[in-house]
């Protein structure tokens, strides 16, 4: 690393800082913040958890070689620039090993973080949809969201979506999965199009909390769900991972947990749809949008039956004495299935076995009942 300095002024630190001071990562040896130019502009960016972020710092008559440096040694820099009689205050690398901040009032020397990842925002998106409001519109929808049920004892689990609609930003919290109730929230909003995104809810709160009230912000949604979400401010832009939302996000879940509980092959047949044996039966599992996330679990009992009479009032007897599963009868063919909440993937071994053991015969006697009516 050769010799690196770059000139600033406090109104710059301290504009930078009042973004980024509430995302920062932990302090390692490997983790700071980074200071570059991009077209005649310094640009400083950093990372917490899920969230990046960059800030548009002041001119760089120069081109300014990407430094990581520590945070602590950004805010001292700050302090020293306030304090300086010009109000300015000098960052350098002197060597591979430190970072020095010196005014007229001072110095502050800290060790260099070893990183050698400089992460970029993307660049050339599509967007779905997209939504413009204030800084205060955007904090209270996601402060009253992020309120927390009285007694739930794991709150973290509850996902949160942000959502585009027409001329709205929503906000949507499932606490009936931990046993509280369902919440919606919403305030007005200049939007374009329409979509839905499950967001880590905290680490955007952070990010502005600093900024000034009046301030605009637009939230984008790319059309490529792989995209992360994108916030963009006057003077600062940030990233922060999205899931998708809905039963489909236990997609993955779902697939582990009917490998562990059948020791067979699964197969996908589509985003959150797979079919699996047990024993001499095919199981379907499909994931459902409810009031609760739910995969639903049914099997074939009996395909080419006539629905006459006798076998429906047949099929009403046995579903009044199957205990949390069903028989119905579609286009000839007896399906058999149980709904379960996706919050109780780890059980669907048990339920595949009830509802293997409630139905064994079912196919005979209602072959010998089919035939009979014949």
């Amino acid at each position: 690393m050769s010799a690196w300095s770059v000139e600033l002024d406090h109104e710059e630190l301290h504009t930078v800082w009042r973004t980024f001071s509430r995302s920062l990562s932990t302090e390692t040896q490997t983790d700071g913040l980074w200071v570059r130019s991009r077209d005649g502009r310094r640009i400083w960016s950093g990372s917490c958890g899920p969230l990046f972020w960059e800030v548009t710092g002041g001119v760089s008559p120069e081109p300014l070689s990407p430094r990581c440096l520590p945070a602590r040694l950004v805010w001292f820099a700050a302090e020293l620039a306030f304090d300086a009689d010009d109000r300015c205050v000098t960052i350098s690398t002197p060597d591979d090993s430190v970072g020095v901040a010196s005014s007229t009032a001072g110095s502050s020397i800290i060790d260099l973080p070893v990183s050698a990842e400089l992460r970029t925002f993307p660049s050339y998106i599509t967007d779905v949809a997209a939504a413009t409001l204030t800084r205060m519109q955007l904090h209270r929808l996601l402060a009253r969201i992020s309120f927390v049920p009285p007694g739930l004892e794991h709150p973290h689990r509850v996902p949160v979506s942000l959502i585009v609609e027409d001329g709205q930003l929503a906000a949507f919290a499932d606490w009936g999965i931990e046993g509280g109730l369902c919440t919606s929230q919403r305030v007005p909003a200049t939007t374009r199009g329409t979509a839905r995104s499950s967001i880590p809810l905290l680490h955007l709160l952070d990010l502005i909390r600093e900024i000034e009230d009046d301030d605009i912000i637009t939230i984008r949604f790319p059309e490529d769900v792989d995209i992360p979400l994108l916030i963009e401010g006057e003077g600062w832009r940030a990233t922060t991972d999205r899931r998708e939302t809905g039963a489909v996000r236990f997609h993955e879940q779902l697939g582990q947990a009917l490998a562990d509980a059948t020791g067979a092959t699964v197969r996908t047949l589509d985003r959150g749809v797979f079919t699996t044996a047990f024993r001499d039966r095919i199981i379907r599992a499909e994931l459902h949008n409810t009031p609760i996330d739910t995969v639903r679990i049914s099997t074939v009992v009996l395909d080419e039956i006539e629905p006459t009479v006798d076998v429906l009032e047949q099929l009403n007897d046995v579903n009044a004495g199957l205990v949390g599963a069903r028989v119905w009868s579609r286009d000839g063919v007896v399906v058999a299935g149980v709904d379960l909440p996706c919050s109780s993937l780890g059980e669907i071994g048990g339920v595949i076995r009830q509802l293997d053991q409630q139905i064994d015969g079912l196919d005979v006697f209602l072959s010998a009942l089919g035939a009979g009516a014949a």
